[in-house]
Order: structure tokens, then sequence, then C-alpha cells
């Protein structure tokens, strides 16, 4: 899939689509002034509920998804990724 001057796989999933991008400058996302960084680890499942931030744990109003990853402590890092033609968040996640 096109999307600005680079390209996007896409994937149908169960609650939505989720890309897959790559494209010059995406890197420069995570090292921006305003990119956020953290870190995230999974119990013993390695299930995650992701969810809207101003939704309560037991009465979620908005739809969330369940991601399955190994068990571990993540790195993860969000930043804008901009061109003349698309604006989007990029978000990036790495077990150590």
């Amino acid at each position: 899939m096109r999307c600005g001057d680079g390209a996007a796989t896409v994937l149908a999933g169960d609650v939505g689509p989720i890309a897959w991008m790559t494209a010059e400058g995406l890197e420069e996302a995570f090292a921006a002034k305003n990119a956020e960084q953290g870190t995230l680890e999974t119990g013993a499942s390695g299930h995650l509920r992701l969810m809207d931030a101003s939704d309560i744990g037991t009465d979620l109003l908005q739809p969330n998804r369940s991601l399955s990853l190994k068990p571990g402590t993540y790195s993860i890092q969000a930043g804008y990724f901009n061109t003349e033609t698309v604006m989007m968040i990029v978000r990036k996640l790495v077990k150590f």
C-alpha cells in the first residue's frame, strides 16, 4: 500500500488493520524531542490488553485489542512521523 512517499504493509486482523511501515526518516521520529520512551513487562502469559487511556480497566467504553507477546521486558517508543502527505504516530516495541 502506498503511504505518503513510502510504503506500508497492511495486515487485516480480527479487530481491524495493522500497518508495518518502512520509510526514509522513520527512525528519526524516535529520536525527536517529543518522542516518548518507556519500558513494559508482560506477565508469565505474555498477554496484554491495549485500551484507550481514558478507559477504566473494568469498564471499557472504547474498542480494545489483545496482544500476545513472548513473556519478558520490552522497550517501547512512540513518535510522530510527518511528510507533506501524511502525519501519523509511530510505535516501536523491542524485547530486551
